[in-house]
């Protein structure tokens, strides 16, 4: 199951060892976040520019090929 956050700041995921994705709010990036580590950041500048973004970056968080992601 993956979970999204908003309102949960960096230091939060990492007491409560979060797993899933984290939107901030200040710089509109997505994060990964898996046992309280921040294993992969997507910008808002890729998330503008790669519709895959978040897809690739999860995919190479747990090492999966891109098209073994889905993203909706």
């Amino acid at each position: 199951m993956l979970v999204f956050k908003r309102n949960m700041s960096r230091a939060d995921c990492r007491s409560e060892n979060f797993s899933g994705i984290r939107k901030c709010e200040i710089s509109n990036n997505h994060e990964i976040w898996i046992n309280g580590a921040l294993i992969k950041e997507v910008t808002e500048y890729q998330l503008q520019t790669d519709e895959q973004a978040v897809q690739k970056a999860y995919a190479e968080a747990f090492k999966l090929g891109p098209e073994q992601v889905i993203v909706v």
